[in-house]
């Protein structure tokens, strides 16, 4: 059950990333600026994280450092929202923040689990 949740979740990560990058290219064509980067390279970070999460998913093993980056890396994109909630108080942060936290969270279960 908490692998399909997984899945879920990561399937949600997927489309904020792709929606975040999206989004990006259509601001692109009335201005090509720093703020546009800065919005696609935040699109392009939660799909790596989403991508981080496809790969551990299917993996047959998972060592330590597997489990380590694939925590840290939704650990970061976690506090990543949690700090854009500091300047952007809109629903598609808190759904951000809350598909990494569960993410994480589901990380960190299944490591106690082997443990």
């Amino acid at each position: 059950m908490m692998r399909g949740l997984m899945k879920v979740l990561t399937g949600l990560a997927m489309a904020l990333g792709l929606v975040h990058l999206g989004l990006s290219a259509l601001t692109s064509v009335r201005a090509w600026g720093l703020d546009t980067l800065w919005f696609a390279g935040s699109g392009l970070a939660i799909l790596v994280a989403a991508l981080i999460n496809v790969v551990m998913i299917r993996a047959r093993e998972i060592d330590r450092v597997q489990s380590a980056v694939w925590f840290i890396a939704n650990l970061a994109l976690t506090g990543f929202f949690g700090l854009a909630w500091l300047v952007l108080k809109e629903p598609q942060v808190i759904v951000g923040g809350l598909v990494f936290a569960l993410l994480s969270a589901g990380i960190a279960g299944r490591s106690v689990a082997r443990a």
